[in-house]
């Protein structure tokens, strides 16, 4: 046994020097490896993450997180951000998790979502309700069900981030998407939103009517054929805006909570004209001036994913694809979904959503029914 217990001996004493020599974490974790595995099988219970990092310094410790990064489970690879270059400890000195979640809407940026859903026609909805709760966890000290709370959803919610982290597990970008969201994480850290969702999510979640009927008519540049139901729109537009939630979990009054209503209201945004966004981002304005708030309507933070980044993400950037193509296949179709000016744009209709949310487009006056978002000329 002595000359096998040698040639164990060595062989740690060997690879402790190539780790303490390694240029980078990232090799150091690489030459880590084989001695996490053994430990994994024969010893589990010593590399249990808060044992690790509570005896070991803090580059070792990031070390050994990320050489056993598989061995976790995503809310804990995003906790201990195994995924990065900004590998550590999970780190009480950050703000609390009450604080992050405070400038963080309950639905997140499109602009930095899309990139990050494999396929944003199939369930990108759960994925953007799950995607603000995976950067609360990341480089946090939270849980998955504190952070859905925090953020103001219902219980059931919780389904959507697990729905989200398994298929984060799974998928062969799982790293880049881990990655990505610990660098916005970092980023957000760093350079918080001006808005204070919290505050607003108190004083506006619970309200059931942002606009009147008649002031919702009164600001109309065209006819509708319904009209009530183009107020409800309204009213979730608004929602939206002043809350950063969805507006499935809006009062029930208002609330795009099936099917069918979140494609109409889809519809309906995509189809406002420029000078109708701007009616609503006035009366938005003013609800926020009501009620001394001091902040813009909107906000979005000014973090971009590096090239390489978008290369292993599996969405496509949304501001890769040209405005002027996608105005240009809107108005030539008489009756325009998301889906037919996608296939036309060689893209998504989460894309086509995107653009046209963003970038509205004027045409000629179309009248709006209840059914599906269905449109006439007038």
């Amino acid at each position: 046994m002595v000359p096998v217990d040698a040639a164990v001996t060595a062989q740690v004493l060997t690879t402790a020097l190539d780790i303490v020599s390694a240029p980078d974490l990232v090799t150091a974790a690489s030459r880590l490896g084989w001695i996490v595995d053994r430990l994994s099988a024969f010893r589990p219970l010593a590399l249990r993450a808060p044992l690790l990092t509570s005896r070991l310094s803090a580059p070792l410790a990031a070390a050994v997180l990320r050489a056993r990064k598989s061995h976790f489970s995503v809310a804990r690879r995003l906790k201990y951000t195994t995924s990065t270059l900004y590998k550590r400890r999970a780190d009480r000195s950050l703000t609390t998790p009450d604080e992050r979640a405070a400038r963080l809407p309950a639905l997140l940026w499109p602009r930095l979502s899309i990139p990050l859903i494999p396929e944003p026609d199939r369930g990108a909805r759960r994925w953007r309700l799950a995607l603000p709760a995976c950067l609360l966890l990341t480089g946090g000290q939270t849980t998955c069900q504190r952070a859905v709370d925090l953020l103001g959803f219902p219980a059931h919610h919780r389904g959507a981030l697990f729905y989200t982290h398994a298929k984060i597990n799974t998928h062969p970008a799982c790293i880049a998407i881990l990655d990505a969201l610990s660098e916005l994480a970092e980023h957000l850290n760093q350079h918080p939103s001006p808005i204070d969702y919290a505050r607003r999510r108190a004083v506006f979640a619970n309200q059931e009517e942002f606009i009147t009927l008649h002031h919702w008519s009164s600001l109309r540049t065209r006819r509708q054929s319904d009209l009530a139901q183009a107020h409800i729109h309204a009213q979730r537009w608004l929602y939206e805006a002043l809350t950063g939630n969805p507006a499935e979990i809006a009062p029930s009054q208002i609330a795009a909570n099936d099917f069918r209503s979140r494609t109409a209201y889809s519809t309906f945004r995509m189809r406002l004209l420029p000078s109708e966004t701007k009616l609503l981002q006035e009366a938005g304005a003013d609800l926020l001036h009501i009620n001394g708030i001091d902040e813009p309507l909107t906000w979005q933070p000014t973090f971009r994913f590096s090239p390489d980044q978008l290369a292993a993400l599996p969405g496509r950037d949304p501001d890769d694809i040209d405005i002027a193509t996608v105005h240009q296949a809107f108005l030539q179709d008489k009756y325009p979904s998301a889906k037919q000016i996608a296939t036309a744009c060689g893209t998504t209709s989460e894309h086509i959503r995107y653009i046209l949310d963003e970038h509205p487009i004027d045409r000629p006056i179309l009248t709006i029914s209840s059914r599906g978002g269905r449109v006439h000329r007038s």
